[in-house]
Formats: C-alpha cells, structure tokens, sequence
C-alpha cells in the first residue's frame, strides 16, 4: 500500500492505479466495516485506496434462489479459476431469525420450510401468485428456523469454497432425506462433468446414520484386512469434520461428571489443572479457561492442551497422570492425522489407525469390566464412530488417489464441513459486534451470498498477503505441504497399520488395558480390536449427546437476545377468520372477478400504489379489498411484512379499531 500510494502520488485522482491485492483488500474492508467507515478511511487516504465506485466493479450480483443446486454456478467457478472438476461437499445449519421476506427476482415468500423431494426442497414452492396465495402460505407454513448450507470445496490447498445450496430448515429432517439428496446431487453434477470426491458434516447423527449406510461401514470383516470393516470396491468417501471431533473428546475430558479409566489410571483434567498451579505458564502456556466446560466449541484449547511440550511436563511434573497424556495423545493422533500438512500418507495411517486400534482395545476393556460402562467411561459413541468413519475413508481416499491419479491436492484437511463453518463466520462477520449468531433472515441471508463469497475469496486469495484474524488457519490444515506426495500399495498400507496396532497395543500395557497372556491367543487379540456393534437401527431420531453438541447447536444457546417472535398460525386463522366472516355477499359479488384472489381487509389506510403495467402473478404487486369495497394495489413485500410481524401487531390493531380512538391507521 506504501508503493501504491508513492506511484500515485504524482498523478490525477482519475489517473491512480491500484494493485489486484490492494483492491481486493480494500474490497474485504468495504464488505465487512460498511459504507461510512471505507469513506472514512477513502477520505483520509488519498491515492492509496481506491473509490468506492471501483470497488463495485468487482461485485457480481447473481440471483440466488432457496434450494436451488447451483451446478452450473459452480461449473463457471472452477473453469474461472482453472480448477479440476472434482469437489468435496459438507453439509451444516446455522440458526436464523424466523422473518419472513419476499424475492421480486423469484416472486417466491421466503423463509417457510419447504416441502421436500429427493432431499431437497420442491422447485417454487411458496410462489406468491395472489393475495389470498400469500395469506394461505402464511396460515399454512412452518418458520425455518435454520439455514442449512451445503458447500462445495476443490480439493486445491488455498481455493475458495462455493456455496452450492441454502434452505430453511426445521432440523427434522432423516438419514433417508440425506442419502436421497446425495444422490439427486451426484445426479446434477453429473450433467456438469462435475465429481463428487466425498461427503462431510460435524457429527450430526442422520448424516453420520447416512454414511455408515452409504459406505457400508459395519461389523462385518472385509476378506482383504479382517481389521477392515468397508468394502474398498465401494465409491462412497464421507468422513466427519476432524475440529469437530477435537472438541468433543476435549469436552469428554473435562467432563467432571465422567471417570475415563484406562487400566490403572484415569485421564482427567484434574492433571491439567494441577499442571497449570504447579508449573510456570511460559513452560505450558495453558489457562484454566482452557479447562472451561461451557465453551465447547473453543479449538484453540484443544490445540494447547495436545501440544507435546504439555504431554511431557504432565510425565515429569504431575504424578499418576500416564491415563491423560495416552488419552492426549489419541486425540492429537486423531487430529493430526488430518489437519497437518506436513505429514507423508503412510505417517497419517499410522497416526489415525493408531488411535483406532487403542480405542477399540480401550472400549473392550471397559466392556468387560465388572465396575465401568462404556456410557459412563469411555468417549461418546458419536466421537467413536466419527473417527472410525475418518479412518476407514482415509484409506479408501488414498487408493483412489493413487489408482486414478486424481489431479487435485491430497488435502485431508480440506475434506471436512470448515468450508460451512468458514461461511457461517463470514456471514457472522455481517452482523454486529460480538455476534455469535447469523443476525437476519433467511432471505437476507440468501441476499448477502454474493457478499459472503466474495469475502471467503478474498481471505482465501490473500491469506498469505494479508491477516485475517476471524479466519483459524488451523482449522484448514497447518504448517508447509513441502514433501513429496507417494501413495503406498495394499501391502505397504496393511504394514503400516499393523505397526501402529504394535503400538497401540504397546501403550494398553504400560496402562494395564492390555494382558500379556492376549499376546499367544490370536483369536482374543482379533476380538478386542473387533470394530463396534455395526448394525444399524431404523428407530427415529434423537438429540444427539450433550457432549456431541455440534457449532448451530451451541448457536441455540445463545439465541435468546435475537429471538423473534412470529405470529403463530393460530393467531393468523382467527385473523383470516375474522376478515372472511366480514365478508357480505353484496362485496362478493360487486368484485367477482377478484374474489379467489383478495383479502378483505378492515379499514387499514395502505397507500394505493399506481400501477399502469397489468398485474399478474408474477408481478411485485397485488391487490386487496377493504372492508368498504375499495380495492386496492399494494407491494407484496408490505403485505408479507403486515402478515409476518408478531402476535402484538395484531392484537393492538384490534383494540385501536374496537376501541374507536384511532379510526386511520397507517402501516
């Protein structure tokens, strides 16, 4: 920016020249700070920043519709960039106000949960065609209290992601709605040229259901690896996002209400408290905020918690703590398995199969042990299954890089739902300071897209130009992909992950998880590292575990300050109600030709809007009677914002009107 404003020092205002990096900067700054503040700053620095008007030139306003798979969008995406046809898709929700809007662009009422087919929301569902359309809709339809997006990643380091789909949702939805939208989206791209590498999402449990369906994960030994429990010819990839799992096996830790016993220790958070009071914070650099139960979605405690440096200070300093440093390093196994960049294929196998094979030898000591339950002692089903999810996919990810030769980056820190995280952040980064909620509507939301993705574009395209606080790098992988890429064959993959089984088998001695006697009887050492029970209920779904809690569930909590309170649908029938029995027969038959289609409203004094172009039902306008036969041409926005405000609106017109002290209300 200093080069920029000494080149343009010289020059007129109409003769300045920005570098492509200044001006997607200044754009973010424009995008996130607002109109007042980029005059503020434009007004102050001259020549260095560019006009608000050639800021502009670099917005593109695309009409986004709710539900829509924005296939062909994403097609022009990637050959704008040169990227290969090949994507990730994550899927996640995020709470939203229950406002109602209307889009001019698709003449549509926004913001109900829309019916849906194939597991994915009915095409112009909620079409605004009449006044009486619109009342209907109001009456009959459920407020979304989600937006569900569904992204689109390039498996290329550094690349922006695509919003592919956002809807409204009620969150009860099923496993079978999921598998159906899967396949209707394979469908899609298909028509695109488009590859679908794999799926991803954060522990929600009709996802996770999805997945163990669609890639047959089971019980069941494949004839290969009797260790591995999916069919390696099948082409279904899902993994579960790795932050996700980091923070619930944190919560697990610090959970004062569970005894994680491992052999003849317990891993606590006790011996991180005592390490904190005991040794120096320079030596370890942890708080006991870090050990806070409430903040369960905090990823930089859990990366402080797994660094190696506190894992050695708890072998020297804190007494009997052996049970927490094996339970901390599982969990940067786990995590760095996926999330550092600096690590060979076979380095990550033996990482995460590591971790696999301690915690089924772990969960089957608990099993058959008089004195714990799995429930009460040991790490959340849902957190298991996520990892034996990633560990099975990781695999199968690896045999398909290396037989097709895919032309794209062995990202396995890309190949998570943080493309959804990273969008609700920026979308967050929309609302008012210290926001931890998506402030607005739907239909705001789905309008502010195109702002969105320009901004999770420009962090992408600059990050390594510019700091971008708001945006975890860690998160997306860390440190330097500087090594050579070489995929290992069967063999060397069924070597590696029976080294790592050593290990782990290993560690379970020194804990006293694993006997010495298992060592000469191969059918007892096959039963404990035996993967869970693979059979899959049909039964309906239930909330997940406290402790699985996943980022929009959090976001529920802290809802409370932005709650919206909507008319309830029993309010609005009394309403309706009301407005046909106020019906005469002499009004229905002066305006027959508009009787299917208006309102009879009482006397509300709504400005009349001159209209010269015919109105039809794909017009922004539509027509109501009053109550004293005139008709008149109102917005469809003002006559959704009349029907969509709350209880209290209608309750005080009602006492104005039969009270007679106001006898012309203007809305």
């Amino acid at each position: 920016m200093l080069d920029t404003a000494a080149a343009n020092a010289s020059k007129t205002k109409s003769k300045n020249r920005f570098d492509e990096s200044v001006k997607k900067f200044c754009l973010y700054l424009f995008l996130i700070g607002g109109r007042m503040l980029y005059e503020t700053l434009y007004a102050n620095l001259k020549n260095v920043i560019p006009s608000i008007t050639t800021l502009h030139r670099s917005i593109t306003n695309s009409n986004i519709q709710e539900g829509e798979l924005r296939f062909a969008d994403l097609r022009r995406f990637l050959d704008s960039r040169g990227l290969p046809s090949v994507v990730w898709i994550s899927e996640d929700a995020t709470k939203i106000t229950g406002k109602i809007g209307y889009s001019s662009h698709n003449n549509l009422v926004v913001g109900f949960v829309i019916p849906q087919h194939n597991g994915l929301p009915r095409e112009n569902y909620f079409e605004a065609t009449s006044a009486r359309r619109i009342q209907q809709i109001f009456v009959e339809g459920e407020r979304a209290q989600y937006g569900y997006a569904i992204m689109a990643q390039c498996p290329i380091d550094k690349t922006p992601s695509f919003c592919l789909n956002i809807f409204g949702t009620n969150n009860k939805f099923t496993h079978n709605d999921v598998i159906q939208r899967w396949e209707q989206m394979k469908v899609s791209a298909r028509r695109y040229n488009i590859e679908l590498l794999g799926f991803s999402s954060d522990g929600d449990t009709r996802l996770l259901k999805a997945m163990r369906l669609t890639t047959k994960l089971s019980n069941q030994v494949t004839e290969k690896w009797k260790w591995f429990h999916m069919p390696l010819d099948t082409g279904n990839i899902c993994t579960q996002d790795t932050v996700h799992i980091g923070t619930k096996l944190k919560t697990r830790l610090i959970n004062q209400k569970v005894t994680l016993a491992l052999g003849n220790f317990i891993a606590s958070s006790d011996h991180l408290k005592t390490l904190i009071e005991t040794v120096s914070k320079d030596k370890h650099l942890l708080t006991l905020g870090d050990l806070n139960s409430q903040d369960k979605m905090n990823f930089r405690s859990v990366e402080k918690i797994i660094a190696p440096k506190v894992s050695e200070l708890l072998k020297k300093s804190v007494p009997n703590s052996e049970g927490t440093v094996a339970y901390l390093k599982i969990l940067r196994s786990v995590l760095d398995a996926f999330l550092r960049k600096d690590l060979s294929p076979v380095r990550r196998l033996q990482l995460i199969w590591y971790a696999v094979f301690f915690l089924r030898i772990w969960r089957s000591w608990v099993r058959n042990s008089e004195s714990y339950t799995v429930t009460e002692n040991f790490i959340t089903l849902n957190a298991y299954l996520c990892i034996e999810m990633n560990a099975h996919a990781l695999i199968k990810i690896i045999r398909k890089f290396r037989e097709e030769k895919l032309d794209t980056d062995f990202a396995t820190w890309l190949f998570s739902s943080q493309p959804c995280e990273q969008i609700f952040r920026a979308t967050r980064s929309l609302t008012s300071t210290y926001s931890t909620i998506v402030n607005f509507s739907l239909m705001e939301m789905l309008n502010r897209i195109n702002k969105i993705e320009t901004i999770v574009s420009i962090m992408s395209d600059l990050r390594d130009t510019f700091v971008f606080p708001r945006e975890g790098s860690s998160r997306m992988g860390t440190a330097h992909n500087s090594i050579g890429i070489v995929f290992p064959c069967d063999e060397e993959i069924e070597s590696v992950c029976m080294t790592a089984l050593q290990e782990a088998i290993n560690d379970c001695k020194l804990l006293g998880i694993y006997n010495d006697r298992d060592n000469d009887d191969t059918q007892n050492l096959w039963e404990q590292i035996m993967i869970f029970d693979g059979s899959i209920d049909s039964q309906p779904y239930k909330l997940q575990d406290p402790d699985a809690l996943d980022y929009h569930c959090v976001d529920l909590n802290l809802s409370e300050e932005f709650s919206y309170e909507p008319a309830t649908n029993d309010v609005l029938r009394q309403f309706v109600d009301q407005q046909d029995d106020s019906e005469t027969s002499e009004d229905q038959e002066q305006d027959d030709d508009h009787s299917d289609s208006l309102i009879n409203f009482q006397d509300l004094n709504f400005a009349d809007v001159p209209v010269e172009e015919p109105i039809h039902e794909r017009s922004p306008y539509v027509k109501i009677k009053c109550q004293n036969g005139q008709i008149k041409t109102i917005r469809k926005k003002t006559l959704c914002w009349f029907l969509d405000d709350n209880v209290k609106r209608y309750l005080m017109w009602q006492l104005i009107i039969s009270s007679n002290l106001i006898h012309s209300i203007t809305f």
